[in-house]
């Protein structure tokens, strides 16, 4: 993350664990909300914890995915800006 004009570099890792919180919180809870349904007993039962681990593997496969193909995109883009210069 380039800084932002006036940010300290403190300031810019604090963004950038801020957003990580931030994507771990919601990644966390989408799972919960997805895998855990029965709260009658005190332990997690192997669906849940089975179902758990596929959506964090789904998770970070995908964002990996997704960051792969912006770098992807992002290489295009600059190759093309320099072949137009």
């Amino acid at each position: 993350m380039a800084a932002a004009p006036g940010m300290s570099q403190q300031d810019v890792e604090i963004k950038v664990f801020q957003e990580f919180l931030q994507s771990y919180n919601r990644l966390t809870q989408d799972c919960f909300r997805h895998c855990v349904n029965d709260f009658t007993s005190r332990k997690v039962s192997k669906v849940e914890t089975d179902c758990a681990s596929r959506c964090v593997d789904k998770y970070l496969n995908t964002t990996q995915r997704i960051s792969q193909r912006f770098q992807e995109y992002n290489s295009a883009m600059n190759e093309s800006v320099m072949s137009q210069k």
